[in-house]
């Protein structure tokens, strides 16, 4: 049931017949919403992922101060929602209006990263004493009606709501074609090929068919299977977004209003929001993944290997003191350092001192997938690279064509490298290795090149070792 888990509407209170017309509301509206009544002892294991829009009694059946039963309404969200569930907008859903300023206070300290901050404050119009509780249902609709009002026009929050959904539709329409192509061609006339034991066989016979296409020898395990499954879906789950028909015309009204304000801070030469750091921050999402923090399991191109992380009771390091080249030749190739006559003078040996601790050289695994799909890989290929810190000199490109940049990345302590600032990386077509498959198998890495930006670098690489040259004197 866990591949089930998909509503993106909470509905917190501790009367179900006052939550009902609520709930009844977003399902006319195709909207799943999970129902909490707020007890501390029946509350989900987890916080529920990708929940955008709360709505949350101030009075989760306590007694006691403004404060005390604040503080019980706080612990349910936080154990419910997350404390970084964003973008979210929050609805108090209440007829204790005194209660309103303590939890808008209590919001603010306690979950901070719950943004945009948008908080709506609605009455529950219902009085179950006087009426059957299906008299209020119609209550429901115009409440869902005031709510879609407040939130509409939140550029750009729906942008990213409707890319959300975009993606869960897509998701299902892909798994609903193979179902069908099952359906469709999966009939067998010497069997009952209309049993869900028949279904099952046939969707298992596929997925396996991708999963060993893509993975072969590099499936070790559950993870390397389900990582080849995904690898093999994802071009049809791409395609599926990408031609996707967007309809509503108030997104796509945010999506050029949008497209328009960066145009104009482009013009200006300025941005509203995007600092030397946080353009750093952005890039890291688009060019590194997190690797599998587990030994073991199957490696895959893309992935990057720094001198610490590397199993010492393997072969060495490929860059060091005693690996197949220096960490000095690494750098010294990339490093944009003073010419000197005298390559002996303290001078330049300081500098060049100083160059070797601004740099970070670093393996980025190149081995074409379809090696280990089908099992023929004997050696990995890797070329070097650096990560050379912020305002550190560096080549110019146009000087050293074996030298492609990819930008620069923020990294913190919290990331596989172990470092803190701004850093670009660097790779250098001039360093290639080869390391016996059975070796790297036992490595770690400590992050992973994504696929896009990996793909342009086999571009790149394969351009530069193809090159034929020619003699011509100057």
């Amino acid at each position: 049931m866990i591949g089930l888990r998909t509503a993106r509407v909470v509905v917190i209170d501790d009367n179900p017949a006052e939550a009902f017309p609520i709930i009844h509301a977003l399902g006319k509206l195709g909207i799943g919403a999970a129902y909490i009544q707020g007890d501390i002892d029946d509350l989900p294991e987890g916080p529920l992922a990708g929940i955008r829009l709360a709505f949350v009694d101030m009075n989760l059946n306590i007694a006691g101060e403004n404060d005390h039963i604040i503080a019980k309404t706080i612990k349910v969200m936080e154990r419910v929602i997350g404390k970084r569930a964003s973008p979210i907008v929050i609805v108090i859903w209440t007829k204790h209006h005194d209660l309103i300023s303590h939890f808008k206070s209590a919001l603010k300290k306690h979950l901070p990263m719950l943004k945009p901050g948008i908080v709506l404050t609605l009455d529950k119009p219902f009085n179950y004493e006087n009426e059957p509780w299906a008299y209020e249902l119609p209550k429901g609709n115009s409440i869902m009606k005031e709510v879609g009002e407040a939130v509409s026009g939140l550029s750009p929050l729906d942008l990213l709501w409707s890319w959300e959904q975009v993606v869960h539709e897509a998701t299902g329409k892909t798994s609903a074609a193979i179902s069908d192509l099952v359906h469709r061609t999966g009939q067998d006339p010497g069997t009952d090929s209309n049993t869900p034991a028949h279904w099952c066989d046939c969707v298992r016979s596929l997925l396996g068919t991708i999963v060993y296409e893509v993975g072969g020898a590099t499936i070790s395990d559950g993870n390397s299977a389900l990582r080849a499954m995904f690898a093999g879906m994802n071009p049809i789950l791409y395609d599926r977004i990408e031609h996707i028909d967007h309809s509503d015309k108030a997104i796509l009204k945010s999506a050029l209003e949008t497209a328009k304000q960066a145009e104009e801070e482009r013009k200006a030469g300025r941005r509203l929001f995007l600092s030397e750091e946080q353009i750093g921050k952005v890039n890291k999402m688009f060019l590194l993944a997190p690797a599998h923090p587990i030994k073991g399991v199957s490696h895959q191109p893309g992935d990057i290997h720094v001198r610490r992380s590397w199993d010492k009771n393997t072969s060495p390091f490929l860059i060091g003191e005693t690996g197949h080249v220096t960490k000095r030749e690494v750098i010294l190739d990339i490093a944009d350092l003073p010419q000197s006559t005298d390559s002996q003078s303290t001078a330049y040996k300081n500098k060049r001192r100083i160059a070797l601790g601004k740099y970070v050289p670093f393996v980025l695994e190149l081995t074409a997938p379809c090696d280990f799909a089908q099992q023929k890989a004997k050696m990995a290929r890797f070329i070097a690279g650096v990560l050379v810190t912020k305002g550190i000199s560096v080549k110019p490109k146009g000087r050293a064509p074996y030298l492609k940049s990819l930008g620069f990345v923020q990294l913190d302590k919290k990331d596989g490298f172990e470092l803190d600032g701004l850093f670009e990386l660097i790779v250098d077509a001039r360093f290639v290795f080869g390391v016996p498959v059975r070796e790297i198998a036992r490595q770690r890495p400590v992050s992973r090149l994504r696929s896009e930006a990996l793909q342009d670098v086999i571009a790149w690489f394969a351009a530069h070792a193809a090159r034929p040259g020619h003699i011509s004197l100057h």
